[in-house]
């Protein structure tokens, strides 16, 4: 149990039961196998499956702005660490090391790699030993703190990043850019005190050393300060461009969110016609028309508009998943439009003749709130006719998983294709990121973070002024099993992984305990901000102290109270059966009916048992 101070002890009322080592002891084991198996299993299906919800200030419920995304790769860190401030001598050069979203701290076998002296990967993915070709900037005097994951979060001025890949033609990969969208995030996050800033200085280092894509040739980015939301999109230079040509290395552009509405972004290319002479409202590279009319992808004596999602996509649509995710996102946010989903839209045409497309941004029907995001991160379209939590491959007790992937063919050609939810069985970790205005910044930003799959797993608050982050966020990989208070995505994926076996049940019991944790943190946060707002006014380093506290607290003892809930799954559901106090119920399955029907099939079908055979065998003996 953890001991508390006195200024904890009236709005911190969580009791914890005695932890017994003996009892931990008797599910740990199998427990074990269990999630290491299922983890061995998802990472050999991903797709690109990260969803970004952009909110104005106006569109909020308390007048933040808010950005979310869910990181889809089961093989990127977790972790969350705190980057301090820094004073740098004039004339000191900055190191960028390369960064690779997908093999920075470990290869795909799992041994470890020493991130900071990794060289330019030249083939796009696999990180090259050494440290003599590590690029060097120049540092600025003072870098501001941050905290980050595979990405920049949020730094203390309350800038915050979201990042989607951006699915766009492969023709434009080149291997000599040097800098990734992980560094800079994480440059802008040292430098920037808005969103604006950020833009600006990840678009000019891009344009300057060469962008470098991973897994397609752009990368976007929802970003929030807090006074504005923004959409950015980031291209490589395309087959031709070389660096020591003196021509930009990259092509970008951003668009803000409009203060009362609400953008959904999900890897698709997002922003559509800019106006070159609002600078209020866009900003892009110095070489956005000329590298176009290069490319033949515009001509600007057409006549028509720039739209940056008709000339980089070509003409073509976004793909099926990224139109399913932003169609879902939309709905949520608005249901009043009544959009036509996917295999609607595909064939409808817009008012120019071509795709008809989803809108950039939309007016909520009413203001969102942070449960409403924390909600709508962890959909699988329940309520709708593609929820996964139904058909075939969701199985008698509802999984929405499809850890064997979502397209499946016959031998005869036909196809089974499973709509992609908001909520991806590819998830590593969640971050729904607040900035408020009303407050000092250190006091503003928080960050709700939540390592593992974000159907079963529980959000954390941390604000960006915090000096720390404790070990339960900060440390552990998916490589080495870690049991106990330390490690919060071991206690999520631990979660998961049971509720993979009763789905239908269990997850109501993961909600009860959800709801319970992020309910009590955000009932505490009024409290918080008036506590750390006194302190600031004062001393702001002892504000920063007790929100450093607060944090650790909080983010521990929900990190012990989730691997108290995996043992209450493994005791109420041991052997799918809901074992409750002097019951021993069978559980039913998912829409009985339907498997029913589908067992009769496979038992005629299959196995050429008939009605009638089973009426002779009934009450039968057999002699021998």
């Amino acid at each position: 149990m953890i001991k508390r101070s006195n200024e904890f002890s009236l709005m911190y009322p969580i009791v914890n039961k005695k932890r017994k080592g003996e009892k931990m002891k008797r599910f740990k084991l199998i427990l074990v196998f269990l999630i290491l198996s299922f983890l061995l299993l998802t990472t050999l299906f991903q797709s690109l499956a990260c969803t970004v919800f952009v909110v104005g200030k106006d569109a909020s419920a308390d007048g933040s702005t808010m950005v979310t995304v869910e990181q889809d790769k089961p093989m990127l860190e977790h972790r969350l660490w705190m980057n301090p401030a820094k004073d740098h001598e004039p004339g000191s050069m900055r190191r960028c090391p390369d960064y690779p979203q997908l093999q920075r701290w470990h290869d795909l076998s799992g041994n470890p790699i020493d991130a900071d002296n990794v060289a330019i990967a030249y083939d796009r993915q696999s990180p090259l030993e050494g440290t003599e070709e590590v690029l060097e900037i120049p540092e600025v005097e003072h870098t501001y703190a941050y905290m980050a994951s595979v990405f920049a979060v949020m730094n203390e001025h309350q800038v915050g990043f979201a990042m989607p890949t951006v699915s766009c033609s492969p023709e434009l990969w080149n291997d000599e850019g040097q800098l990734r969208i992980t560094q800079l995030t994480m440059i802008a996050a040292e430098r920037a005190k808005t969103a604006r800033e950020a833009i600006q200085i990840m678009g000019e280092l891009a344009e300057k050393y060469g962008f470098r894509g991973e897994f397609t040739p752009g990368k976007g980015l929802g970003l929030i300060d807090k006074e504005e939301a923004w959409i950015f999109h980031v291209i490589q230079a395309g087959p031709f461009w070389e660096a020591d040509s003196g021509e930009p290395g990259a092509v970008w552009a951003a668009q803000r969110v409009p203060d009362d509405e609400v953008a959904v972004f999900a890897n698709g290319i997002l922003i559509d016609e800019i106006d070159f002479d609002d600078t209020e409202n866009f900003m892009y590279s110095s070489n956005l028309k000329s590298f176009t009319e290069e490319m033949d992808y515009w001509d600007s004596e057409s006549g028509e508009s720039f739209n940056f999602r008709n000339v980089f996509l070509k003409g073509e649509n976004n793909p099926e998943p990224s139109r399913f995710r932003q169609w879902r996102g939309l709905d949520l946010v608005a249901p009043s439009l009544n959009l036509p989903d996917p295999d609607e839209q595909v064939y409808l045409k817009g008012a120019d003749g071509g795709h008809f497309w989803y809108p950039f941004s939309v007016k909520p029907d009413k203001p969102v709130t942070l449960t409403d995001l924390f909600t709508w991160t962890r959909d699988n379209l329940e309520g709708t006719k593609f929820d996964l939590t139904k058909g075939p491959l969701a199985g008698p007790f509802g999984t929405p998983q499809r850890t064997q992937g979502y397209n499946f063919s016959t031998k005869d050609g036909k196809q089974v294709r499973e709509p992609q939810a908001i909520a991806h069985d590819n998830g590593k970790y969640t971050e729904v990121l607040q900035a408020r205005s009303w407050l000092p910044d250190p006091i503003g930003g928080l960050a709700w973070y939540s390592p593992g799959r974000p159907k079963t797993a529980f959000r954390v608050p941390f604000y960006c002024g915090v000096n720390d982050i404790p070990p339960s966020h900060a440390e552990g990989d998916q490589y080495t099993f870690e049991w106990g208070e330390d490690s919060a995505w071991w206690a999520a994926t631990a979660v998961n992984t049971i509720a993979q076996g009763m789905y239908k049940y269990i997850i109501e019991d993961v909600k009860v305990k959800q709801n319970e944790l992020e309910s009590e943190a955000m009932a505490m946060i009024p409290a918080i901000d008036k506590q750390a707002l006194e302190l600031y006014e004062s001393d702001p380093e002892k504000a920063r102290e007790f929100l450093t506290s607060f944090c650790s607290r909080f983010a521990t003892d929900a990190t012990r109270r989730w691997w108290d809930l995996a043992e209450h799954l493994i005791l109420k559901y041991a052997n799918r059966f809901v074992n409750l106090p002097e019951v021993c119920q069978k559980p039913k399955m998912h829409d009985e009916d339907y498997w029913i029907e589908e067992a009769l099939k496979y038992q005629e079908e299959v196995r050429g048992r008939s009605q009638e055979d089973l009426g002779r065998n009934v009450g039968k003996i057999k002699q021998y």
